[in-house]
């Protein structure tokens, strides 16, 4: 996203396009308090949807997976979580945070 957004010819394009469309821009932050940091919720979340979770996430330059894996840092738990997420996130040595200290993250 981030290279599609520096090249000229896409520019040029999207400024064509705002003449006719509405456009949002969202201005990626790169060097967010979660930067190059992959995160997966299971269970739920207290007081907060997964989707605002998601996006709090994303816009401190987070990046949400879908599955455990080496590729994720923080394994998120919330009340009722996967116990197969947990402990394969506990064999492969992944960080496994409750919803209070992910939140601390951002501090």
């Amino acid at each position: 996203l981030k290279t599609f957004f520096s090249n000229d010819i896409n520019l040029k394009i999207i400024s064509k396009l705002e003449k006719y469309l509405e456009i949002k821009k969202k201005k990626l932050k790169s060097l967010g308090k979660l930067n190059n940091k992959s995160f997966l919720i299971t269970g739920k979340l207290q007081n907060m949807s997964r989707s605002e979770a998601k996006e709090k996430i994303e816009n401190n330059s987070g990046k949400i997976v879908s599955s455990v894996s080496k590729k994720l840092d923080y394994l998120i738990i919330g009340e009722k979580p996967t116990l197969k997420k947990v402990n394969h996130a506990k064999e492969l040595n992944i960080k496994v945070i409750n919803q209070s200290d992910w939140l601390k993250l951002f501090n």
